[in-house]
């Protein structure tokens, strides 16, 4: 890692440009409700849409004012904040800001792999949000041959780390965002802003459909170091627990993993594996079953597998993994429990695995 330079002089702001590096993509999804459930924001999905042509910004002479991006002389990126449009309040005071001397000056491109509300520390967040940049970083460095920094936490998980050596990007180094009190200012030679694919503004697509052409090459990069000897010995069915988190677990688990290991399924907590290991254990599960959490990120790595999500109903029933299962055409049931309590806990019926295993592809 380099840490973040001084330039001697300023850079000119310059015009914002808009490049195009994705095609638009149409995206048609079946979803079996075997259960006759509510759809909730499942809904939007069965119907067929197109995601936009995607692009980003290359903003000469940006500022990320505490990790916003602001062209001068008063204009939000909001790329850089996806899911949240900033006010005409809160853009002022970021513009006056940006005057100010800066706190740090980077003088090549950048791409911010850090986001001021702290997303960028969540699994899956980090995977869908900010991984995707990698590789618009990657078409830009293509594209004109410029270096690239990537502007990271400053401490970064070991599934972080790994997950960025796995792109083996070679856009350049990384350059490790260390937060100041009162907030930052970091004037950029270039600020490289993409729009969040799963972020589709004013568009007829869902307002977080996530791009199959992302997915796709994401998917490949990361699991490309992956060998076929490591997946020795792995189970095929997976149940995965959620006894180390503190919402949405399974209050009668230990009878359901008891009677589940009858079925042939092991008991997994996915935050005990590295980064590699979950991605084997996906890439040969034939059978998933779990609660809503961030683990299913990596569904993206399944390549055979059937899988059973179960929702909290006060938590709601959410789209990311039918997303994921419906473009890698995996198969995917779904179920909405009763919330038991604040935390969003279920309790799973034993019928309901019955039923799942007897329509399930053995």
């Amino acid at each position: 890692m380099t840490n973040i330079g001084r330039s001697p002089g300023g850079f000119p702001p310059a015009g914002v440009n808009t490049l195009v590096y994705s095609q638009s993509q149409p995206c048609s999804y079946n979803l079996s409700n075997a259960w006759a459930q509510p759809l909730g924001r499942l809904e939007a999905y069965i119907h067929p849409f197109t995601i936009p042509p995607q692009w980003y910004l290359e903003a000469p002479g940006a500022h990320l004012v505490s990790m916003i991006g602001l062209a001068k002389p008063c204009r939000i990126l909001h790329e850089t904040t996806p899911f949240l449009r900033l006010g005409t309040r809160k853009a002022c005071l970021l513009a006056a800001k940006s005057y100010l001397h800066a706190t740090e000056t980077i003088s090549d491109a950048v791409v911010p792999l850090v986001d001021f509300r702290g997303w960028h520390r969540g699994f899956f967040h980090w995977f869908l949000d900010f991984l995707p940049r990698v590789l618009v970083a990657e078409h830009h460095h293509q594209r004109t041959g410029a270096q690239v920094h990537l502007l990271v936490p400053e401490r970064l998980t070991a599934w972080q780390s790994e997950s960025l050596a796995r792109l083996s990007s070679p856009v350049g180094s990384l350059i490790p965002y260390k937060p100041r009190a009162g907030g930052t200012n970091i004037r950029c030679r270039s600020l490289i802003a993409a729009s969040a694919h799963r972020h589709q503004h004013a568009t007829e697509a869902p307002f977080d459909a996530i791009s199959p052409i992302h997915l796709k090459q994401l998917a490949k990069r990361l699991g490309s170091a992956s060998n076929g000897g490591a997946t020795m010995g792995l189970p095929r069915r997976v149940f995965v627990s959620r006894r180390g988190a503190k919402s949405r677990r399974i209050i009668n688990e230990p009878d359901v993993s008891s009677y589940l290991e009858g079925h042939g399924f092991c008991t997994i907590q996915l935050e005990k594996l590295s980064l590699s290991e979950q991605i084997h254990l996906f890439r040969q599960a034939t059978h998933i079953i779990a609660v809503h959490g961030a683990g299913l990120t990596n569904l993206m790595h399944a390549t055979q597998s059937t899988v059973l999500e179960l929702f909290a109903s006060a938590h709601g029933i959410r789209p990311d993994y039918f997303q994921i299962a419906s473009i890698l055409n995996l198969g995917y049931f779904f179920h909405c429990l009763p919330s038991l309590n604040s935390f969003h806990d279920i309790h799973l019926p034993l019928e309901l695995v019955d039923d799942f295993l007897s329509i399930a592809p053995s």
